[in-house]
């Protein structure tokens, strides 16, 4: 009987697996007459774009289906609208094929269009891939639970970049945003996404914001990792909320690099989540009053609870008032193994937050320490003005952060680039932990397990007074 139910389970799978088809869509070469089954009959226009017609137009996509859309095109004020779910483990693709840039869609500064060059609302299990957005009038890009669930969203491999009026007076590159219940909806929330190995930049507002518009629902198991957020005009990533608390939980933000954000990372209310291993460097603003590296904070309710903050870098945020980290109305913050360099303000720590741990961190070079006293000596980072981090022999760093256990041991491979070439490194196999997002290996050692020079457990190679390790304020 159980080998009759696997073969009845296997013949579905397969027959679904049979069933997938891929389309190609070329705008230079195609038209919607054609089947859109191969490289040689592509259609003009996806089954989800405004001016899609014919075979095109009348196409449903189903589970497995993948659209393929042609590298070195572009498609001007076409945006790709999702009408159609995948299911779990059956996602609905969009990818790139063929050689050069990655295909455009161009808003072409349109401000009437306000939700984007790609648009989802409550659709689920759908997967976008090697595709540019940009230039549009407010938001670049939109996955919204209007008044329903959205789940299973993958977002790799994609760029959104110059949205409104070539970053004069934008708005956000990604908005992940839980719709607003009503008297006949209840907005089930946003969850199970991932957003890797993208680029977002040159906005004039936020990178990604994660936007509660009700408070009833959640945005929660979100991973963001091995992204570029670069010249985000406010933040890099921001929680907002229309009224009332934000509700976001089970987040990993990691191995991304942030560069010429005034904000980093804004983050009041998250929940049972983890920040690490992630490169802040370079902000571009001349404020003092809302700029920093990271910030933890409440939005008109409950206060942050449960997160760790490890690995990370924050150096040169330098403006007037600047705080490399910012802790306010939290219950729950532990701070390990981060290099605070360089900075106008190491940390600002008020309004009472309870359970605050702030243990094995430098905080070196920063014009005042705030509520962080600057311990340690010069890291010997490579060449942190040109935002290389990596630990030279006898950095201070090697060796020197606490162990703390499976799950946060992966650390940054020293020849790690961003978005597509991101190596974690377990630090398990190099003794003890550093501080810092890179793990040391010398340059005869790189790609595999050795010895660290200067290593050692609490090693303080390169001297100075004062200790490395914090205290909390």
């Amino acid at each position: 009987m159980k080998r009759m139910i696997a073969f009845i389970f296997c013949f579905f799978l397969m027959v679904s697996t049979v069933n997938a088809a891929s389309y190609y869509v070329s705008f230079t070469a195609g038209a919607d007459s054609n089947n859109g089954t191969s490289t040689g009959t592509p259609w003009q226009y996806s089954p989800w774009q405004p001016s899609a017609g014919g075979n095109s137009d009348s196409t449903t996509l189903q589970p497995d289906d993948f659209v393929y859309f042609k590298r070195g095109d572009t498609w001007t004020e076409q945006e790709i609208i999702v009408e159609d779910s995948g299911t779990d483990g059956h996602p609905i693709t969009l990818d790139a094929y063929g050689e050069g840039v990655d295909p455009i869609f161009d808003g072409n500064n349109d401000s009437g269009n306000y939700y984007g060059q790609f648009q989802l609302f409550d659709k689920s299990w759908i997967t976008i891939k090697n595709l540019e957005f940009r230039y549009n009038g407010y938001e670049t890009a939109n996955i919204t639970a209007d008044t329903g669930e959205v789940q299973g969203i993958v977002v790799d491999g994609c760029t959104f970049d110059y949205n409104y009026s070539d970053n004069n007076d934008g708005y956000m590159c990604l908005v992940v945003r839980n719709g607003q219940a009503d008297s006949t909806h209840t907005a089930n929330g946003v969850h199970n996404i991932i957003i890797q190995n993208s680029t977002f930049k040159n906005t004039g507002h936020n990178g990604i914001r994660f936007w509660n518009r009700d408070s009833t629902s959640f945005i929660y198991d979100v991973i963001v990792r091995n992204n570029t957020f670069y010249d985000c005009d406010h933040h890099g990533i921001d929680f907002w909320r229309n009224s009332g608390a934000t509700y976001c939980y089970n987040f990993t933000i990691t191995k991304n690099t942030f560069q010429e954000c005034q904000g980093a990372m804004y983050l009041p209310n998250l929940h049972d989540s983890e920040i690490s291993y992630n490169k802040i460097y370079d902000d571009n603003t001349t404020e003092s009053t809302d700029t920093f590296g990271i910030k933890f904070d409440q939005l008109n309710g409950t206060e942050t609870t449960n997160v760790v903050f490890v690995g990370n870098i924050i150096y040169d945020y330098t403006a007037a008032g600047a705080k490399a980290i910012w802790v306010t109305f939290t219950d729950g913050v532990d701070l390990y193994n981060n290099t605070v360099y360089g900075n106008t303000q190491a940390c600002y720590v008020a309004f009472d937050p309870a359970n605050f741990t702030n243990t094995n961190n430098l905080f070196y070079a920063n014009t005042s320490g705030g509520n962080c006293s600057n311990y340690g000596s010069l890291p010997l980072l490579t060449n942190p003005g040109g935002g290389d981090f990596t630990l030279q022999s006898g950095s201070p760093l090697i060796g020197a952060g606490s162990d703390l256990g499976n799950g946060l041991q992966y650390g940054l491979d020293p020849t790690s680039s961003w978005p597509d070439n991101v190596k974690p490194v377990n630090q398990d196999d190099y003794e003890d932990w550093e501080i810092g997002a890179f793990v040391y290996i010398e340059a005869a050692e790189l790609g595999g397990p050795g010895t660290i020079a200067g290593g050692g457990s609490g090693s303080m190679a390169g001297g100075g007074s004062g200790s490395i390790i914090g205290t909390t304020p």
